[in-house]
């Protein structure tokens, strides 16, 4: 029943041509461009422009509303365009960013800003290896061969584990079965 409510008091409209990367390392400022501009609305008539966040596998959730020059916490809009800027990111601040703008319960979208923070850590549970997560711009063929030497490595290990467990149940059952022999 809330959706119906929400339908009928807002339409949505957007005018998505891209999407556009950026990449920041963990703890760095980052600004994010809002592609809706104010020039639309001179009579300034009930607009209110809002940020919406997309982590993956997720839905939009709405991370900032404002009229204008809003700060809140980390994020903050500046009012000459809308721009969005976090303070000192974090891993949980990736994702895909858009802005809408809603005049008179018509929300417009613009491009969708896919927000890559460098830094994030994967760990191998194993041997508590750390590889690090490669930015969108960066597919070097060094950092390629620098983690393919670290897989082969772990893959080297993991042999010699299962051969090592092998070994540990194999020889007592030869053993024993010798012993028997006799």
């Amino acid at each position: 029943m809330f959706t119906k409510i929400l339908h009928i008091l807002f339409s949505v409209k957007t005018d998505i041509t891209g999407l556009q990367v950026q990449t920041v390392k963990t703890g760095n400022n980052v600004t994010m461009k809002c592609d809706q501009n104010n020039e639309n609305n001179k009579d300034n008539i009930d607009l209110n422009v809002a940020w919406y966040k997309q982590s993956l596998g997720n839905v939009p959730k709405l991370i900032v509303r404002l009229m204008v020059n809003f700060a809140g916490g980390r994020f903050s809009v500046e009012s000459d365009g809308f721009d969005l800027s976090i303070s000192e990111t974090k891993e949980k601040d990736e994702g895909t960013y858009f802005c809408g703008k809603m005049i008179t319960h018509v929300v417009e979208f613009g491009s969708g800003i896919l927000l890559s923070v460098q830094g994030k850590q994967y760990f191998v549970s194993f041997l508590n290896f750390t590889i690090l997560n490669p930015s969108f711009n960066q597919n070097s063929s060094e950092d390629c061969m620098e983690q393919m030497i670290i897989l082969r490595w772990l893959s080297i290990i993991r042999s010699a584990v299962l051969v090592c467990v092998i070994i540990l149940f194999t020889v007592p059952h030869c053993v024993y079965k010798f012993r028997n022999k006799k």
